[in-house]
């Protein structure tokens, strides 16, 4: 994790107080287990306070009697929403392929179909920008293309598509 919203207190001292951070989700404000917080007694409050601070909740938890942690330790969960990967994500080897990846949602051929066709999100590792990669695969599996498309543009292309639907169904014109 290269930063975290908030900012703890650390010291060398033995941690004695475990902190989950939740992000609130769907009005549910433990929505996503994002991280444990460790503290010392002398900084437990004020670690409490940087992570309400930054609009997350922490909810102290036993800390268990094998697990020795310093003031100021944090372990974020790689499924959580602090993780360096976007929520959609599939989380599968991501700085090897320089890329995040959602799941592919196939697109259900037909028996007129000349091509099988699949989309799912792309956003390489050090990029905000999130784009749609439509996968077409041909009769012959070598005869596959990529096209990656700006998050508005697919968004305006399924309008477009829907539109040129109804066309063809004799709807709007």
């Amino acid at each position: 994790m290269s930063t975290l919203p908030f900012t703890l207190p650390t010291c060398a001292q033995p941690a004695t107080v475990r902190l989950e951070v939740y992000s609130p989700a769907n009005g549910d404000l433990a929505g996503s287990l994002d991280a444990n917080v460790y503290a010392c007694d002398r900084h437990g409050i004020e670690a409490v306070t940087s992570i309400w601070t930054a609009d997350l909740i922490a909810r102290r938890v036993p800390l268990a009697p094998d697990i020795e942690r310093t003031c100021g330790t944090v372990y974020v969960y790689p499924t959580g929403n602090l993780a360096d990967h976007p929520a959609w994500c599939d989380r599968k080897a991501c700085a090897d392929r320089g890329e995040h990846r959602s799941v592919p949602m196939g697109v259900r051929p037909g028996p007129d179909d000349v091509s099988g066709l699949t989309v799912h999100l792309v956003q390489l590792v050090d990029s905000p920008t999130v784009l749609v990669a439509l996968t077409f695969v041909g009769v012959d599996p070598a005869d596959t293309a990529v096209q990656l498309v700006a998050l508005n543009q697919a968004v305006a292309l399924t309008y477009r598509i829907r539109t040129l639907a109804e066309r063809a169904k004799g709807g709007r014109r």
